[in-house]
């Protein structure tokens, strides 16, 4: 629960300043430690806010400094500085000593914004991986606004409130806006390890950390099995030192256990684990969040969602987020949050990250299956197997000859735009889904375009790393930790991320990647080295996460129906989506596959939900 506003090189000559920002800062989440400042004439202006120990602000010789999150210094010198002054005192020695530079020796999770009065220069920054964020619009006046969430940089009048169309047809691609961009056309949001440096007049993006990867070394397996241990317990007690009375999310998934077993580990005792069920078949995970819990002796605490929960909360959800989000898994989410608030939980540790750093999610093995045809000499694919596939008498009528050709039309799209084949939005006939009008703003292949931009920024030759990466700066920033943060933050518990500590996301890029996926085997490295640490039920399970079985219920549930319906007839009259299809989806749901089609409506149901509470 942190947040930071403002804005620089501005003048308020029509409004007063104080108000102004009180009114940015109503857009951030409430927490109860406020810090605020006003530069000279109001052109530049400063708000804070967090639970105590995470606000850290100070003004000096002409220097406004604020920083919210979990610091920590590298350098020996700040770190000790940091102990007997404070983490503002060490950011401002740091600032002038090295400017942009100081970012190289910060790391755990944080947003930083600086300003300098006396050059009219700023410094914003968030960390590597992006459990905090910063979203920025640049506006006539050659000044910077800036803020934790789009809803603060909106609220300033300088700032247009514009939908991008762009962006929604991002959303529904992604189900969450992707950074660089924001739902708004004037602002954009810093990527995960990058800063926003305005001088002289002039704002520059650039990125100051990105992942080095081991591709070629094999490594030894004994020796980083040790550090594994090692690096997950200090990961664990990081966590536990710098927030009140922890638990722990537990799914019943490899993450979730490894956590929370090692955070028994780390305090000594039986800790506090939360589980969401759903009484729906093949979405209930329930017996195995229970056979974790038995094996580190937690003190395990269940609800199980109901249809009647999800119509409840979903405007609340709607209206929580700064921008249109679709992830499902965000009411199991806000409920287990909820039932450990009420347990008199301070801090949930999460098991996010675990999948993205070693290598856990089914595509990983999928595309490799896919990148095996892609090798195999081009005379044999060109000459010999596709016109004997795709020629074969009644081929589309024979199963193994059909399976083929889809394989073989996969294997031939590139990464990374193969990840996205099932994609619903890929699937669809773009001028039968959309209005001419919306068409003609946009660009419908922006979305992958930003995802060929991340995997060709990568440092590595491997797909698996190149996979990797491309999740930590789209999947995991502007989803998964999106998900979480603002769901715990409704709730009012503070959420941590120990697989997501720099320690460990270091220790992941030095992983090679064949130990990461081992032929087909995903995550080979962490289930073997935490082979001992693991319940037997949990290391033989497969993947499914916090699904929610919304399709299903929706296919029975008369409430569930009719918020459905009202919205979808509401989004019918924007010019965004063409009626015929908002009722041709919906039959498709009733007629079709219920799971897959009730995604969809989801996702345009929860961008109509986003307009209404956001007064669009």
């Amino acid at each position: 629960m942190t947040g930071i506003c403002g804005w620089i090189n501005l003048g308020c000559k029509q409004q007063d300043p104080v108000s102004i920002l009180n009114t940015m800062a109503d857009g951030l989440i409430p927490a109860p430690v406020t810090h605020s400042a006003i530069g000279e004439s109001g052109s530049r202006a400063l708000f804070a806010q967090a639970t105590e120990n995470r606000l850290h602000c100070l003004e000096k010789n002409g220097l406004m400094v604020s920083m919210t999150g979990q610091p920590i210094w590298s350098d020996e010198k700040f770190s000790e500085q940091a102990k007997q002054q404070s983490h503002a005192a060490v950011l401002m020695n740091a600032y002038q000593q090295h400017g942009p530079k100081l970012l190289d020796y910060l790391h755990g999770p944080f947003a930083l914004a600086i300003i300098d009065n006396n050059k009219n220069e700023a410094l914003l920054a968030i960390d590597r991986i992006g459990i905090q964020r910063l979203c920025y619009g640049q506006t006539m006046q050659d000044g910077v606004v800036f803020g934790s969430t789009a809803d603060a940089v909106r609220q300033h009048p300088e700032m247009d409130s514009t939908i991008d169309n762009q962006h929604v047809f991002s959303y529904l691609f992604f189900h969450a806006v992707p950074s660089p961009g924001t739902i708004y056309h004037q602002q954009k949001k810093l990527l995960p390890g990058q800063y926003a440096h305005f001088k002289n007049g002039k704002l520059e993006i650039k990125t100051y950390w990105n992942p080095q990867f081991n591709d070629a070394g094999r490594g030894d397996f004994s020796t980083l099995k040790t550090e594994l241990h090692e690096q997950l317990h200090s990961a664990v007690k990081y966590c536990t030192d710098t927030t009140g009375t922890p638990g722990a999310f537990l799914s019943g998934g490899v993450d979730s256990s490894a956590v929370s077993g090692m955070l028994g580990k780390v305090l000594g005792e039986p800790v506090n684990t939360y589980s969401i069920g759903f009484a729906a078949k093949g979405y209930d995970e329930m017996d195995y969040a229970r056979a974790a819990s038995k094996f580190y002796g937690t003190v395990h605490h269940e609800y199980y969602v109901t249809p009647e929960d999800v119509c409840d909360l979903l405007p609340r959800i709607a209206s929580a987020y700064d921008e249109p989000f679709g992830n499902a898994s965000a009411v199991p989410t806000y409920f287990c949050a909820l039932l450990a608030k009420n347990d008199g939980t301070h801090a949930l540790l999460s098991g996010d990250g675990g999948d993205e750093l070693f290598g856990g999610n089914e595509r990983y093995a999928q595309q490799k299956i896919f990148e095996f045809y892609g090798n195999a000499p081009g005379v044999l694919r060109s000459w010999l197997l596709e016109p004997l596939i795709f020629a074969f008498p009644g081929g589309k009528n024979i199963m193994p000859i059909r399976k083929a050709r889809s394989y073989i039309e996969q294997a031939n799209i590139p990464l990374p735009d193969r990840l996205e084949s099932y994609n619903f939005i890929n699937r669809i006939i773009a001028t039968e889904v959309f209005t001419d009008d919306f068409l003609s703003s946009i660009d419908t292949d922006h979305p992958q375009k930003l995802q060929r931009e991340r995997y060709a920024d990568t440092h590595s030759n491997s797909i698996i790393n190149r996979m990797l990466y491309l999740e930590w700066k789209q999947v995991l920033a502007d989803n998964d930790l999106r998900k979480v943060t603002r769901m715990c933050s409704l709730a009012g518990v503070d959420a941590q991320f120990p697989l997501l500590q720099d320690n460990l996301v270091d220790f992941s890029t030095r992983i090679p990647p064949s130990f990461k996926v081992k032929g087909l085997k995903l995550r080979y490295f962490f289930k073997e080295a935490l082979r001992d640490f693991l319940p037997p039920q949990v290391q033989s399970k497969s993947k499914h996460g916090f699904g929610l079985p919304f399709g299903v219920w929706l296919s029975s549930h008369p409430q569930l129906q009719q918020l459905a319906k009202d919205s979808l007839s509401d989004l019918k009259r924007r010019n965004f989506v063409r009626p015929e299809f908002i009722d041709n989806l919906t039959r498709q749901h009733q007629n079709e596959h219920a799971a897959f089609y009730g995604e969809a409506i989801w996702v345009f149901m929860m961008l109509e939900l986003w307009l209404q509470a956001h007064e669009h």
